[in-house]
Formats: structure tokens, C-alpha cells, sequence
């Protein structure tokens, strides 16, 4: 092919002739040198749309548009989680006071409180009417009887038993040792008057010795305690009057040793009724004389009512 000629005038437009067979497709010539613009032809009918090129490298952002109207509204999305609290905000107003609510239960019991001083003394009260009488008390009277010398409370050798001495007065009388006698009327100060009725209820006795003594075997002090009627010197031993001292004697006895006794009666006395009490010395058969001169004390207990 030869090089492209310069494009001629254009001529009339002939009568379109009929189109001829396709011939076979020549090699591809060189290209030839660009030529002048034509005229521009008629547009022709567009052609197929040809296959999507490849995506072009993102471009530039363009200028924001103008905001479109505001969409409808859609629907909530899930609660997010819970964000860290803001800070304290400026207190409100304070608001109308509510109504009072209904009352809690007790509460407990709290721990006891200091005691506060003395209130002052109050008023004297009226005064109350009488009791009703109690019962009548008890008088105990005491009544005792004791010797001003000693006694010489004495047993033969190989006796077991010998009369008793007076525990009231100077200790020179002495009576049979049995449950009932008659006291002489010349010893009938020897006794001692019961001053009121009542009920003989306690005795106490006492021995202390006023010379020393050896004694050759052990032997028992006692006191015995008799009553006769007012007006009478005919004497019985009352109920439990019989009391032994303690400690029993034996051997070497100092002078000043005491031995005591008591008895707990419960036996009936008038007044003017008449009591003695004898003191006197036991012991064992066999070995020497036994003596223990000493003085004698005895008291009584008389209760009164009750």
C-alpha cells in the first residue's frame, strides 16, 4: 500500500450501489501518518455495550454534597453497655416533701443505760391502815445459878458414884443421887423460883476446877437438873436434865481446867415452880479417892408464847 494521500474534495454523494461481497481480510498495513481531520460524519447507530473494564484506581474525594432530607426513623438497636458514671452533678431544688410513710417495725431492744442521778425524795404518802395483830412472839427468859465456893466433888476408893453438891448457894449441902428426893427445908435456898410459865427449853453447865489434883483413874462430871411444884421441896429429875461434862477427867488435873455441858428440853414449867441442879463425879471401880474441889455454874432457858 502506498503512503496515504491527502484527502480530496468531497464529492457529490453517488447512488449507493450494492454492496459486493466481502473479500478476504488483507494484512494488517503500517500504519500511516495521521491524516487531517475529516469532516464530521453523521453519527452512526451506537453499538453493543462492550464488557465492563477493569475498576479504576479510587479517585479523589469529591465536594460534600448538599445534606439530603432527613430519613425515617429506624428501629432501636440493642442497649449498649453501661458507660462510667459522670460526674457529680450540681444538686437540685429541694422537691415538695412526700407523705409520710407508714411506721417500721420495733427495733431492738439497745443495752442498758447508765442510772441517772437520785430524783428528789417525793412526797410522804398517806398512812396506810393497821395490819391485822401477828401472832404472839417468843420471850426467852434466862435464869442461872452458880456456887461461891468450891465444891468438894469427891468418890471414896473403889466408889462409883457418891450424893451430889447444890449448884446454887456456898456448895455445903448435898442430896442422895436419885431421880426424886425431898430437899431439907434448911437447904430450900439452894433452889432457884421459875418466874413465869413457859417452856424450858435450853441448859448450859460448867465445872472448873480450883486445885490441882492427880487423880488415880478417869471419871465424868455431870449436872442434873430437878423441879417441884410451887409450894413444894419434893423434887423429880426432869426429862433430858441429865448432862454430862465433857471433857472426862483423869490423871493430872490443873487448876483452873474447865468441862462443860448442855441439854436441849422441851419441858413444861409453871411459875413459882422450883428448880436445883447437882453437880457430881462417876467413875470406874478400882484405884484411890478421887476429889476435885471446883466451882459450878448452870443457866436455863424459859420461852414465853409462840
Amino acid at each position: 500500500t502506498g503512503p496515504q494521500g491527502d484527502t480530496g474534495a468531497a464529492g457529490a454523494a453517488g447512488a449507493t450501489g450494492a454492496t459486493g461481497p466481502t473479500g478476504p481480510t488483507g494484512p494488517q498495513g503500517d500504519a500511516g501518518p495521521q491524516g487531517t481531520a475529516g469532516t464530521q460524519g453523521v453519527q452512526g447507530d451506537t453499538g453493543p455495550t462492550g464488557p465492563t473494564g477493569p475498576t479504576g484506581p479510587q479517585g479523589d474525594t469529591g465536594a460534600a454534597g448538599a445534606a439530603g432530607a432527613t430519613g425515617a426513623t429506624g428501629p432501636t438497636g440493642p442497649t449498649g453497655p453501661q458507660g462510667d458514671a459522670g460526674p457529680q452533678g450540681t444538686a437540685g431544688t429541694q422537691g415538695v416533701q412526700g407523705d409520710t410513710g407508714p411506721t417500721g417495725p420495733t427495733g431492738p431492744t439497745g443495752p442498758q443505760g447508765d442510772t441517772g442521778a437520785a430524783g428528789a425524795a417525793g412526797a410522804t404518802g398517806p398512812t396506810g391502815p393497821t395490819g391485822p395483830t401477828g401472832p404472839a412472839g417468843v420471850t426467852a427468859l434466862a435464869t442461872s445459878a452458880f456456887t461461891t465456893s468450891p465444891l468438894n466433888t469427891s468418890l471414896a476408893a473403889d466408889q462409883t458414884q457418891e450424893n451430889a453438891f447444890y449448884v446454887s448457894g456456898t456448895g455445903g449441902g448435898s442430896v442422895p443421887l436419885a431421880d426424886n428426893f425431898t430437899l431439907p427445908a434448911a437447904d430450900a435456898q439452894y433452889a432457884f423460883t421459875v418466874p413465869v410459865s413457859g417452856t424450858l427449853s435450853q441448859v448450859y453447865a460448867d465445872y472448873t476446877v480450883t486445885a490441882q489434883q492427880d487423880l488415880p483413874r478417869e471419871g465424868t462430871l455431870a449436872v442434873r437438873l430437878y423441879g417441884a411444884p410451887a409450894g413444894s421441896l419434893d423434887f423429880a429429875l426432869l426429862p433430858g436434865g441429865d448432862i454430862p461434862l465433857s471433857p472426862s477427867v483423869s490423871g493430872n488435873v490443873p487448876a483452873g481446867s474447865m468441862f462443860t455441858g448442855s441439854s436441849a428440853l422441851a419441858a413444861p414449867v409453871a411459875a413459882g415452880e422450883k428448880l436445883l441442879a447437882v453437880v457430881y463425879l462417876t467413875s470406874g471401880t478400882g484405884g484411890g479417892e478421887m476429889l476435885l474441889p471446883g466451882v459450878a455454874s448452870l443457866s436455863t432457858v424459859v420461852e414465853v408464847g409462840g
